[in-house]
């Protein structure tokens, strides 16, 4: 059973490191390399936050198919925010940052919001002191490999490792498809930056000779100790 967790969140380091190694289990934390350099918060965090934090309860985005949505009614409030959730995942870095402001700007957000992302520095501590904690890459700005597949999915592939070996020294050898999607064009783009793995979504939950190297598959970490039992009894 191999441990993997995605983006660099700062509750690697500061939870899930002692954790495992209080238990002997060695993790891969797959890094959106971006993120960790400009120190900024996962963009469904912010989106999470601007919500929460709200003084203002109308949304109109109709360049992503939000006519009017009145946040103060629960059920529009879901809705607003699976439509913004589906736009933003398959979005650019600046597509979101645009629109994140536009909502910031309409839902006039307040408040101090945590630093959840690590920092270089932390990433440097998370290898130093929990040494069975493996890094991986997971793209710059954490984009859609699917939906993105010629220079732009080339710099994020390619800068991320450049950005991981730059920063730590090592080049790191494995990578994960942000949501875990990927298309063949993609896909190449990995293996021809030297990746050695990458898991993304896959057809088979087992992993053996015969399995692809580069669309390694993953089983989201469930609800319950019970549905972790069964997911990983064999």
């Amino acid at each position: 059973m191999c441990i993997t967790f995605d983006d660099g969140y700062r509750d690697n380091l500061t939870v899930a490191a002692p954790i495992l190694q209080r238990h002997g289990l060695p993790a891969t934390l797959f890094v959106a390399t971006g993120y960790v350099q400009r120190q900024q918060m996962q963009w469904a965090d912010a989106l999470h936050c601007h919500f929460r934090m709200r003084r203002a309860h109308h949304l109109a985005l109709p360049n992503v198919g939000l006519e009017s949505a009145d946040l103060s009614n629960a059920a529009a409030r879901q809705i607003a925010r699976n439509a913004l959730h589906r736009h933003l995942s398959a979005a650019t870095f600046d597509e979101r940052e645009s629109v994140l402001t536009q909502v910031a700007q309409q839902l006039r957000s307040h408040g101090e919001r945590p630093r959840t992302s690590l920092d270089w520095d932390e990433v440097r501590e998370l290898r130093r002191r929990y040494p069975s904690f493996e890094l991986g890459g997971h793209t710059r700005d954490h984009i859609d490999l699917r939906s993105h597949t010629g220079e732009l999915a080339t710099a994020e592939i390619v800068g991320c490792a450049r950005d991981l070996e730059r920063e730590t020294g090592e080049a790191p050898p494995d990578f994960s498809f942000p949501y875990g999607r990927w298309c063949e064009r993609t896909q190449q783009l990995v293996r021809a930056a030297g990746w050695r793995s990458a898991v993304g979504a896959g057809t088979d939950i087992r992993i053996g000779a015969l399995s692809d190297r580069f669309a390694l598959p993953r089983v989201a970490a469930p609800a319950s100790m019970t549905g972790l039992r069964f997911k990983t009894s064999g």
